[in-house]
């Protein structure tokens, strides 16, 4: 079973937006009004179906996660941090390869049973550990934002720790659906969600980071 989309007027304005915002100025009053008439018209839409207001806010929340997400993958490929991105990709890396290893030999108590019953704390820390290593080993080729020692390993653990969090929002949300893959556009690997949740987590931390000038 995979995860059904549906496309709605909030799945098609939020890009839209980012579009605007990004390259188009778009006042803050324009994006919150079109914000306004897209989340209405597709509660409208929910609403005339008979769905769940529930699943509705999923969507909303959800068409605005990864939007966001991608938008500033976006802006790093415009403000060409084509290196910062290839640093973001090594923590990842690193810290998926990481909690693999230390679960498969440490082992132990799980992390969540009922969303991933695979994961261990033994991964997650582990994860984390190599997350902050890989990213700090690499920190003085792929970026110039963070400098000092307790810059690049707080920096590194915190986007570790999202790229986990990433992950585990996926699994939480097939498991709410009872699905298997979040759609089918590559083959034998499932929907794209499955194959970058740690990435739009990631990008959204980071971003976050650089939006906030931290």
């Amino acid at each position: 079973m995979v995860l059904h989309q549906t496309v709605t007027p909030v799945s098609v304005v939020i890009p839209f937006v980012a579009i605007g915002y990004l390259y188009l100025d778009f006042s803050v009053r324009t994006i919150f009004e079109l914000l306004f008439i897209g989340f209405c018209l597709s509660l409208y839409m929910f609403i005339r179906h008979h769905k769940k207001i529930r699943d509705f806010f999923v969507h909303f929340f959800g068409s605005l996660y990864i939007t966001v997400s991608l938008s500033f993958l976006v802006y790093m490929a415009h403000e060409g941090m084509h290196l910062y991105f290839m640093w973001l990709l090594a923590i990842i890396w690193f810290s998926d390869t990481g909690a693999y290893f230390a679960g498969r030999l440490i082992g132990g108590p799980k992390l969540a049973p009922s969303i991933s019953p695979n994961k261990t704390w033994a991964g997650f820390f582990g994860g984390i550990f190599a997350g902050i290593l890989g990213g700090y080993l690499t920190a003085p080729y792929l970026q110039s934002l963070y400098i000092t020692p307790l810059q690049i390993i707080t920096v590194c653990a915190y986007l570790s720790f999202m790229g986990h969090m990433g992950d585990l929002l996926e699994s939480l949300l097939k498991r709410h659906y009872n699905v298997k893959d979040t759609g089918t556009l590559l083959p034998g690997h499932g929907g794209a969600l499955d194959r970058f949740d740690s990435l739009l987590m990631v990008s959204f931390a980071a971003g976050l980071l650089i939006y906030l000038g931290l």
